[in-house]
């Protein structure tokens, strides 16, 4: 398996000379300091505009693109080794993340990504500028500021009836802090930063058939930057070297309610790619994916292979319901936990040789 980091240094390099790169390709573009932008050169439109991409950008990582008409970059991916897959498909529909990889290496004149050095020094400046960047969105405040978990704790009804009629534990929604909010009359479910500290923002749920929508963002809070559960859940990841993504919440609380404690929430179906390094970063081994039983979630769990099968180990439990918060005990103890305990004991059997 490759080495995620050494694959992000290479995408880099590559859009050090994305014209170049463009070029190779025959692509039709026009180039501005931070975005690229012209025709969608993979399903070949005739919208000048249609194609974006940010190949120097300082709000994430280089080389995001789009196809603002057919959203190309869902099917190959939204970095720039999805970008070229896509033009690669154009001559081969099978091409696959790897071919990408392998002709960006050509391209730029190098064996594979492993052949990449990475200082010591460097790799201590991007634990630093990780580590630094997230706590600087943390601390500053957004437009109704942080607050700490005694603020939520005291100005919420926990636990929330609405879930214990749903069938889960009060220890579990106390363990989460999943209260009534009486100004607003939803259910409301913080989010914690890593040091389970004060909450990065939260999310409710609504609890009347005439409240709309079902599900509520705090301003300024960014489901992209975030992974629900993260803050108990990284321990035992970095432990077993494996992680669990589920869609909502209720996912988590109802795996953690039968023993399994190391699942995260994306909040969607599809994954971003600030999650995406987030999980990467606990230098994971496999990865089970549990989204949803229905096509939305079928869709979501297609991109997370094609976004992370270069990288790890990935399985795809079928799950009997529409979801796993939906799910009865039996099934996640007797089908779901031992399949988890396999995957996590791949890894150990290797540690203890």
């Amino acid at each position: 398996m490759m080495n995620y980091h050494k694959v992000n240094i290479l995408m880099s390099m590559g859009c050090d000379v994305i014209e170049n790169i463009l070029d190779e390709f025959g692509v039709q573009y026009s180039c501005g300091n931070k975005r690229i932008s012209g025709p969608c050169p993979i399903h070949e439109g005739d919208n000048g505009g249609a194609f974006n991409m940010y190949h120097n950008n300082n709000r994430g990582p280089r080389g995001l693109w789009m196809c603002y008409t057919q959203h190309c970059e869902k099917k190959y991916g939204k970095n720039l080794l999805g970008f070229i897959r896509g033009l690669l498909s154009k001559n081969d529909p099978n091409a696959t993340y790897s071919n990408a990889i392998v002709w960006l290496c050509t391209f730029l004149g190098i064996s594979s990504p492993d052949s990449i050095e990475i200082s010591p020094e460097e790799e201590r400046q991007r634990d630093y500028i990780s580590t630094y960047s997230q706590l600087m969105k943390w601390t500053q405040p957004s437009q109704n500021g942080h607050w700490g978990r005694e603020k939520i704790i005291e100005n919420l009804q926990i636990p929330a009836q609405y879930y214990i009629d749903r069938g889960y534990s009060r220890s579990i929604l106390e363990r989460y802090d999943v209260g009534f909010f009486t100004p607003h009359q939803r259910v409301v479910v913080p989010v914690y930063d890593d040091g389970y500290r004060f909450a990065m923002g939260y999310t409710k749920r609504a609890v009347y058939p005439e409240q709309k929508p079902k599900w509520l963002h705090s301003d300024g809070f960014n489901v992209d930057c975030s992974l629900y559960n993260f803050w108990f859940s990284r321990n035992e990841i970095k432990k077993t070297k494996t992680a669990i993504i589920v869609e909502g919440p209720g996912d988590v609380w109802r795996l953690e309610e039968n023993g399994i404690h190391n699942s995260v929430a994306i909040f969607k179906n599809s994954i971003s790619e600030q999650q995406i390094n987030k999980l990467l970063n606990t230098e994971i081994m496999s990865l089970v994916v549990l989204l949803d039983n229905d096509p939305a979630g079928m869709e979501g769990t297609k991109q997370i292979y094609q976004e992370l099968s270069p990288f790890v180990r990935l399985f795809f439990p079928t799950i009997q319901g529409n979801d796993i918060g939906s799910l009865k005990k039996d099934h996640i103890t007797n089908d779901i936990l031992p399949l988890i305990q396999k995957v996590e004991n791949i890894y150990s059997v290797k540690t203890r040789l």
